[in-house]
């Protein structure tokens, strides 16, 4: 184990399946890799965007399937699809709008106040951020409408559904099923 891996990061999973952890060459960010040969983190600006033209998956999907595709697939893993909440985050006085999937949840379902629709769950969120006006459209990674599809638990003390092994696990597993190339 190198002696810059956070505890954090310190899972069986990653060990099991030959992944490494990395510092980026660029940015000096750690990354995790099963590519022995990949000395940066894969983000901007460390690296160019290679997705463009170039799409990752094995077949293309429109959005609708891809929302799809998603939802599917964690409803095949036991996690109930719940309807998407409004963008306008009317149960929070902190933000107006929803800037996050998890933002649905907040602070009632997350504190244990109310019970969660589901859990666990998958839904597809449409959010929208304005924090970074300035960066839309200078880079792909600045949006101010997008989708979020997640999955999530609420473990509680006396409950608890899965953690980091596991939501590592299903992300790898969806990833593998789309044809998605190692890196």
């Amino acid at each position: 184990m190198s002696g810059n891996m956070d505890d954090e990061y310190d899972l069986n999973y990653f060990k099991e399946h030959d992944f490494m952890r990395r510092k980026c060459s660029k940015c000096g960010k750690f990354f995790w890799t099963q590519d022995e040969k990949r000395e940066t983190c894969g983000d901007a600006p460390c690296d160019p965007y290679s997705f463009i033209d170039n799409p990752v998956f094995s077949k293309p999907f429109t959005i609708s399937e891809m929302r799809e595709y998603y939802l599917s697939f964690f409803e095949k893993r036991n996690h109930e699809r719940i309807e998407r909440y409004p963008v306008v985050a009317r149960w929070r006085d902190d933000i107006y709008l929803t800037i996050a999937s998890i933002a649905d949840f907040q602070p009632f379902v997350t504190s244990g106040l109310v019970p969660p629709p589901a859990n666990p769950l998958t839904i597809s969120q449409p959010c929208i951020r304005l924090d970074d006006l300035d960066s839309v459209g200078m880079s792909g990674r600045h949006l101010t409408l997008f989708e979020m599809m997640a999955h999530h638990t609420f473990n509680y003390p006396e409950n608890e559904i899965y953690w980091k092994e596991e939501t590592v696990a299903l992300c790898d597993e969806l990833l593998k099923s789309l044809g998605i190339r190692k890196g």
